[in-house]
């Protein structure tokens, strides 16, 4: 009876171990419908991600270089891509690439036309501005570059001894080139247009009149002048006087 019982115990051993290796294939790979574990893995077909390698078609990678539509850091961008510090593909992005043409360059003056016997076209788009009277000795200027551009009268300071009284005057000079044109109004007088040519050392200015319409012709002899990057201040010893100018 032990001897049967003990048969039959071995039998259903055998049986069970028949039953988990049957099939086609062995442990690295799956028979029909079958299951395996542990065996080695496939490559990656289009369309997997790669790190450090070149990726598929639609795949991404970092540190390689990028298929089409994919994303690349550090390496060129594909078509469709994008990029940092990398030159673009088509239609992708670059960060840090160099810009194109078609900037302005920004400062640059339009010297008016020569008008024949009127000297200049140019408009007084100035306000009136009376003289005001100061009790001190004419200063002197501190020179400096004087910027292209329109301005127009924003003061006049009469110093002691000046012969102004009460003149209102206003007037828009342009200056371009090393030619400056101007159109005034005294409130009384005839409106006038001059045109001229100046030159700058240290702090004086000297003006040759070119063209005038002023009947009579005042030409002023200033001693110096004072420039920013804003507005022009000349000062005549002759006359007494200062008239500021502000750029617009």
């Amino acid at each position: 009876m032990r001897k049967q019982l003990f048969f039959l115990i071995i039998t259903s051993s055998v049986s069970m171990t028949l039953s988990l290796t049957s099939g086609c294939g062995s442990d690295d790979s799956s028979g029909g419908g079958g299951k395996s574990s542990g065996g080695t893995a496939g490559t990656s077909g289009s369309g997997g991600a790669s790190t450090g390698g070149a990726s598929g078609s639609g795949g991404s990678s970092t540190g390689g270089a990028a298929g089409a539509g994919g994303s690349n850091t550090g390496g060129a961008a594909g078509a469709g891509g994008s990029n940092t510090g990398g030159a673009a593909g088509s239609g992708g992005t670059s960060t840090g690439g160099a810009s194109g043409s078609g900037g302005a360059d920004a400062g640059a003056c339009t010297a008016f036309p020569d008008a024949g016997a009127a000297c200049n076209s140019l408009a007084n788009g100035a306000a009136f501005v009376p003289v005001t009277q100061v009790a001190t000795a004419v200063p002197t200027g501190t020179g400096g570059t004087i910027a292209e551009g329109l301005y127009h009268l924003t003061k006049i300071e009469g110093y002691t001894g000046n012969p102004l009284g009460s003149l209102t005057m206003k007037q828009t000079l342009e200056i371009c080139g090393g030619v400056g044109q101007l159109v005034g109004d005294e409130q009384g007088p005839p409106v006038y247009h001059k045109s001229f040519t100046f030159t700058t050392s240290g702090t004086g200015i000297t003006a040759t009149t070119t063209c005038s319409t002023q009947s009579p012709n005042v030409d002023i002899v200033y001693s110096s002048y004072t420039a920013t990057p804003t507005s022009l201040t000349l000062y005549s010893t002759a006359v007494k006087f200062s008239v500021t100018y502000t750029k617009q």
